[in-house]
């Protein structure tokens, strides 16, 4: 009896064990994401130029995996939104939403991970998808963590191109 508990320990140790060695997540990148005029507000430098921002939803089934606002590039130099997927085989169900409502420009700091304290959080709601689709990911291949941005129905910027 103390032999089959033992046995039966082990086997549910090393299946959770199975699960937490699955790969790390690796960086995601949007492409194609709208370039908006990069500009300052009351001595700060501004994030992203999009009027209405676009939510990216990825989906594995009816679990989300990930949740991304997108806003805008403040020039072709600048890094695009980057963001974790699973590195593993597998498909994923994409959502993108143009959030109804405009956004207050709120600063960039570069070095900043996550937003000041105090800072207000854009809240994208009620907003149908203007577009869905199906994105596939391989193990250990980076280039399949890419996912083009679909052109939003709007894509005013906060500063029009070629102003300050």
């Amino acid at each position: 009896m103390y032999g089959q508990t033992v046995r039966v320990v082990l086997m549910v140790g090393a299946g959770v064990l199975g699960l937490a060695c699955k790969g790390p997540s690796l960086p995601s990148s949007v492409t194609e994401e709208p370039v908006c005029a990069p500009f300052d507000q009351a001595g700060e430098h501004m994030r992203g130029g999009l009027k209405q921002p676009v939510r990216l939803r990825v989906m594995s089934g009816t679990e989300v995996i990930a949740t991304v606002m997108i806003y805008g590039k403040s020039g072709d130099a600048a890094p695009p939104t980057r963001f974790l997927l699973p590195d593993a085989n597998k498909e994923y169900t994409v959502e993108w939403t143009q959030c109804p409502n405009e956004r207050a420009p709120s600063p960039h700091d570069p070095n900043e991970k996550k937003p000041s304290r105090g800072a207000a959080a854009y809240i994208c709601e009620n907003a149908e998808p203007y577009a869905t689709g199906k994105h596939s990911t391989k193990s250990g291949d980076p280039s399949t963590h890419d996912i083009p941005l679909p052109t939003p129905p709007s894509a005013d910027c906060l500063m029009p191109l070629g102003k300050k």
